[in-house]
Formats: structure tokens, C-alpha cells, sequence
């Protein structure tokens, strides 16, 4: 097969297109949107970065197909380790499909770490500014919409006014973790380095970005990594700018936006109020805990959080009597809000191995590099990863990745050549034809993501046509959603939740009764329970509908505002009343 070498090489300089490619491809990530896709900011996001990465690196491997040079180090094997958990945990999960989609997704990550690392660092630090140049960009695009010159007509996401504002990265917290995962890449060089003061420009707009989005885990990363900075840098002259910088920034920012949110969440704290001030992560925290009581040892699965989200939800507050006090119609959590939860909950046991495995590799390296970029990437990393979902979102996830393949590009390397041309072949075989794979997936992703978008719309308006108009339109939309449901099968519950909401919108109760019924089995969902109540009030059967209503406003109680019917609200409104003066009793 070939030969191997244990001596540790030097990082090669890469060929010039293929820095340029991967800059133009992290750019591109963070500013790619979709209008008209169901999330027009997250997934085709993901597939562009998906694909893009497997074509390059299956061009690398074409080109460098003789002699590759792998790291072999404990990081390594906690990188690699992840995908392969994933895709075990699809043998009891719920969804298998979606385990192995989501070790699949992981798997390219992992490998575009591994192979940037055989980069050097300047070249790593050109994709970083190619990559801030797409957050800047997004950035841009959200100080324009807040000024009222919005560049994308999309729908607001929730109700609050930070949360009106997108730009081209996502909503102000995804802006926010993509400008803060990028500081470590582009400060850790700098603070030992007495650079020009011109090279610290891009740095502070992303600093200053972030901050704008008033995200509190944004302001909470950089006063740490200002800290950190203000620690481990030799140079007096920088101390003193970054002790200036921060005095500036006491006395600035309260009389901004962001110091208005900040007092806000101080009056939250002082009367105790958690639930609001961690802006209802508590939702997503409790189910974690309830999954990971009910599945300690293997867990939900790889991406099956999204899943079981909404049964555990209802179990958690089951179990303790309570309602839930979420103050928005938005209900569903489809991540965390916490990485180190999620993990566990999905993986179990082994989730809780993989996390200590990545602590003992992080301290192995923490001996043996220089401090500032394992330092930094910990104050950008940690709170985001405490309180967001960074590595479910291809804006984090493109810095994450830069981040772990610098840290790779520390240890030692196997020199593996493939003497043979048979073996050459083989591999170049498999990598393009891994590759052609992603590709195609990524599309089709992007395709159906598409169609729900535009079918959510029509829906949306088909609600203000006449009556035999309306039926018309929903009637084609019912049969291209029919159409979908055998050969789409990651989304079926979607699809059949949509087709119930048709049929209710058509007064076909009863079909529609079937349809959120199919929807519930297949993939437990509160649309789908609330759906199902409606229908079942809308067929005389108002009994069993209090019932699945009350169970799905206990989640909620907002979500009493959707129900038209003014006595079944009260009777609900008066159920959910019941359970918390029982929980305080």
C-alpha cells in the first residue's frame, strides 16, 4: 500500500487556489441566502458549505493523490471520533436517517479541519479574513435594515425589535458568534507580535460588529478575550491601548443599545427572573435533562434532539406539575441552546466520553503551544457554546472549523504514501465519488427546503382568498405535498403537518384530524398536536380536543391566542389556570 513516516513534517504552503477557494467559500457561507426558502439563513448556508468542501477537497485529492500527511494526535482522534459515534447512535435512534445525516454533515467538518491543518498559518489567516470580509458584509446589511433600508424582504424573526433585524449571516445572535469565533484567529497572532496598528482594524470591526447585535454572549466573549489579551501580551504599549479601549467602552456603552439590554437583564437578575433573563433557553436546557434521564446510555440518537424535543418537554413539566412560561408563539427548540447538553443527550454515555476525551486533548495541547490562540478561542468558544448551538450553524461551524485545524496543525503527522497506482486510483475513486454524493444530498436539500418555503406562503395566503379560490389553491398544494411524502422521507412530518394545516383551511376537519395524526406518530410535534386538537374540535369532539390542546398550550400557554373558538380558549385558558394552581398548592 505504501510507507509511513513518524517524523512530525512542516505545515507545506498550499497551492494559492486553493486558499482563494476556501476564503471565497467561507465568505460566500456567511452571506448566502435564499428569500422564499422555509430558513432562507441556516440550511442553504450549511449545504454551501457542505458541498463546497467536498469539492475542493476532492480537486486536493485528485491533484495530491500520491502522498498524504495526517495528523495523529489525541485532538485528531477526538475530531474523528465524533462522526463515528454519530453514525452508531443511528441504530437506536428514533430517526436513523437523520443519525446518520447528521454524522454524515460532521464527517465533512471533520475532514476539512484535518485538511486545513496541512496548511501554514498565514494561509489559514487568509481564509479567516476572507471569511470576516462575509460577517462584515452581514454585518453591513443589518446597520442598513436598522436604519430602514432593509436589503432583504424575510419575515421577523419573534416579536422583540433586536430579534426584527437579520442581516445576511442570520438573526443578531448568529451574526454575533460568527464575528466572536473569528477573533481568536486573527488576535492570537497579534498579541505577540507588536504588529502596525492597522492590522488590529479588522479584529475591532468584528468586535464592534458583534457588539452592535446587543447580544449578551457576544459582550460577555469579548470582555473576556480583552482580558485574556490584556494578560498574555508583552507588549506594554498594547496593554495600555486595550486598558484605554476598555475604559472607553464603560463609559460608551451604557448610553447605547446595548447598555439598555444589559440593565434590562440586571433588573431580571435582581428579581430573580432566570427564565427571561436566559431568554427561555430554560426550554431547551430542561428537555436535555429530561432526555438525557430517559436515555442515559445511549441517548436520542445524532440530530434526533430536534425529535424529541417536544416529548420531553411535556415530560419535564408532567413530572413537576408545572406550565411553561415561554411568552412568544415561537415554541419549538430545535437545538439546546447548549452544546454540552446536546451532546450528552444524543449520545449518552459516549457523549460524555467525547467530551472529556476534547478537555484532556485541549490540556495536551495547552502544554504545548503558545497560550494565546488556545486562550482566545476558549473566551470566544465557551460562552457561545454554553448558551447558543455554535456547531449547528454553518456560520460557527466555518470559524470552529479554522479554530481545530490550527490547533491540529500542532501535532505530529503520518506521512502515508500510495506507491501503487491501483491504490491511487481506488482513493481518488472514493473521494470524488463521497463527494459527487454530498453534493447531490446538498441539493436536494436546498430544493426541498425551497418548496416548504414557497408552500408556507401560499398557505399563508391562501388564508385571505375566496372560498372557492382558497379550496383550489389548497387543494393543488394538499397533491404536490402527497406527491413528496414517500420520496422525502427526513421531512415527512413536515410535510404531513402541512397538509393538515390545507385541510383545516379547506373545513375538511376530518382529513385533516388524519393527516396531524400521521404527523404525531411519525415525528411528536407541538404544530402538529395543536393541529390535531383544532381538528378534533372543528368535528363536534371537543373533549378529547381540550385534552391534546391543553397538553400542547402547557408548553406554551401564548399559544391559547391561536384558538379562534373564544370557549374553547376560556375552557383551555382554565385547564392550564387548574395545573399551576395545583403546582403552587
Amino acid at each position: 500500500m505504501g510507507r509511513t513516516s513518524r517524523k512530525l513534517q512542516p505545515a507545506p504552503t498550499a497551492p494559492g487556489w486553493v486558499v482563494t477557494a476556501c476564503g471565497l467559500l467561507f465568505a460566500a457561507v456567511e452571506v448566502v441566502v435564499i428569500p422564499g426558502a422555509s430558513s432562507p439563513f441556516r440550511l442553504p448556508k450549511e449545504a454551501l458549505a457542505l458541498g463546497g468542501l467536498a469539492a475542493i477537497g476532492a480537486v486536493v485529492c485528485l491533484l495530491r493523490a500520491r502522498t498524504f500527511e495526517l495528523p495523529r494526535g489525541p485532538l485528531t482522534a477526538v475530531v474523528v471520533a465524533l462522526p463515528a459515534l454519530a453514525a452508531a447512535s443511528a441504530l437506536w435512534a428514533a430517526s436513523p436517517r437523520t443519525a446518520l445525516a447528521s454524522a454524515a454533515a460532521t464527517a465533512v467538518w471533520a475532514t476539512a479541519a484535518v485538511a486545513l491543518a496541512h496548511l501554514d498559518r498565514p494561509a489559514r489567516r487568509v481564509i479567516a479574513i476572507w471569511t470576516s470580509f462575509g460577517v462584515l458584509a452581514s454585518a453591513l446589511a443589518m446597520v442598513a435594515e436598522r436604519f430602514g433600508s432593509p436589503l432583504l424582504e424575510v419575515e421577523p424573526v419573534g416579536s422583540a425589535s433586536r430579534l426584527q433585524l437579520t442581516g445576511l449571516t442570520g438573526n443578531p445572535a448568529d451574526l454575533a458568534l460568527a464575528a466572536v469565533l473569528l477573533l481568536p484567529l486573527l488576535v492570537s497572532a497579534l498579541v505577540r507580535a507588536h504588529p502596525a496598528g492597522r492590522r488590529w482594524l479588522l479584529p475591532v470591526a468584528l468586535a464592534v460588529a458583534s457588539l452592535a447585535t446587543r447580544t449578551l454572549t457576544a459582550a460577555i466573549a469579548v470582555a473576556a478575550i480583552v482580558v485574556v489579551i490584556a494578560f498574555v501580551t508583552p507588549s506594554r504599549r498594547l496593554r495600555v491601548a486595550v486598558a484605554v479601549a476598555a475604559l472607553v467602552a464603560v463609559v460608551v456603552v451604557p448610553f447605547t443599545p446595548l447598555g439598555t439590554r444589559l440593565g434590562a437583564s440586571a433588573k431580571r437578575l435582581a428579581h430573580g427572573d432566570l427564565y427571561d433573563l436566559f431568554s427561555a433557553r430554560a426550554d431547551g436546557w430542561t428537555a436535555a435533562a429530561e432526555m438525557i434521564a430517559e436515555h442515559p446510555v445511549l441517548g436520542v440518537g445524532a440530530g434526533n434532539f430536534d425529535r424529541a424535543f417536544y416529548p420531553a418537554r411535556v415530560a419535564w413539566l408532567a413530572a413537576r406539575g408545572e406550565v411553561g412560561q415561554r411568552g412568544e408563539l415561537a415554541t419549538h427548540f430545535e437545538w439546546a441552546h447548549c452544546e454540552p447538553l446536546q451532546v450528552i443527550a444524543e449520545l449518552g454515555i459516549a457523549g460524555w466520553l467525547w467530551l472529556a476525551g476534547l478537555a484532556a486533548a485541549l490540556v495536551w495541547h495547552w502544554r504545548r503551544i503558545d497560550g494565546p490562540l488556545l486562550a482566545v478561542s476558549a473566551c470566544a468558544v465557551v460562552p457561545f457554546a454554553l448558551l447558543h448551538y455554535p456547531a449547528r450553524l454553518a456560520v460557527g461551524s466555518v470559524p470552529l472549523t479554522l479554530i481545530a485545524a490550527a490547533l491540529l496543525a500542532r501535532e505530529p503527522r503520518r506521512r502515508v504514501e500510495l506507491a501503487r497506482p491501483a491504490a491511487r486510483q481506488a482513493v481518488c475513486a472514493a473521494v470524488v465519488a463521497a463527494a459527487a454524493a454530498v453534493a447531490v444530498w446538498q441539493s436536494s436539500r436546498v430544493a426541498v427546503d425551497r418548496w416548504r418555503g414557497l408552500a408556507e406562503s401560499r398557505l399563508v395566503a391562501a388564508a385571505k382568498l375566496r372560498t372557492d379560490t382558497r379550496a383550489q389553491v389548497l387543494t393543488d398544494l394538499e397533491r404536490q405535498a402527497l406527491g413528496r411524502v414517500d420520496g422525502v422521507t427526513a421531512t415527512t412530518g413536515d410535510l404531513w403537518r402541512l397538509i393538515g394545516r390545507a385541510r383545516l383551511l379547506r373545513d375538511a376537519p376530518r382529513p385533516a384530524e388524519a393527516a396531524f395524526s400521521t404527523a404525531m406518530t411519525m415525528w411528536p410535534h407541538e404544530e402538529a398536536e395543536f393541529g390535531l386538537g383544532l381538528a378534533l374540535a372543528a368535528e363536534g369532539r371537543r373533549v378529547e380536543a381540550v385534552a391534546h390542546l391543553t397538553r400542547v398550550c402547557r408548553t406554551n400557554p401564548s399559544l391559547t391566542a391561536l384558538i379562534m373558538d373564544s370557549d374553547l380558549r376560556q375552557t383551555v385558558e382554565e385547564a392550564l389556570e387548574a395545573i399551576a394552581r395545583s403546582s403552587h398548592g
